[in-house]
């Protein structure tokens, strides 16, 4: 057999496509990072507006003849059925717990009107990841619309 005709990759050449790869995996390691700790505070909004949308649903279509909200605490949140969260039926509740590292603030209460499914005040909802400092803002308008 002629020793010319063997084929195959040198030793070079190898080392040059593991350099490449080690390059490439440095390059994408923050870029993974970041996507990961921006995750959970995309999950707990969605999460959030999600619930509002729901409790503002089952105020407009007049399940119980009731008003419908959320209100908000630092690390989480409750559902309940009522014209407030003061004077709301407790044992209806749902708590909703916010995902480890994210906090909210801005307003703390938001009540739908039974039928018309309006808010009774209106603003923003900030949840910030306490690690990395990214926010998510929420706002809820006069006219009911939740973005």
């Amino acid at each position: 057999m002629d020793p010319k005709s063997f084929s195959g990759f040198t030793l070079v050449e190898i080392f040059i496509v593991i350099g490449l790869m080690a390059i490439l995996v440095s390059l994408s390691a923050p870029l993974y990072t970041s996507l990961q700790t921006a995750q959970p505070l995309r999950s707990s909004r969605d999460e959030l507006v999600f619930n509002l949308r729901l409790a503002q649903e089952q105020s407009r279509s007049g399940q119980s003849a009731s008003n419908f909200g959320i209100f908000l605490t630092a690390d989480g949140y409750t559902m309940y059925r009522g014209a407030s969260y003061a004077t709301r039926l407790a044992p209806e509740d749902r708590l909703f717990y916010f995902l480890d590292g994210i906090q909210s603030s801005g307003i703390t209460e938001v009540n739908f009107a039974t039928t018309t499914g309006l808010p009774a005040a209106e603003g923003s909802i900030v949840l910030r990841h306490v690690i990395t400092g990214l926010t998510e803002i929420i706002t809820v308008d006069r006219g009911g619309l939740i973005y």
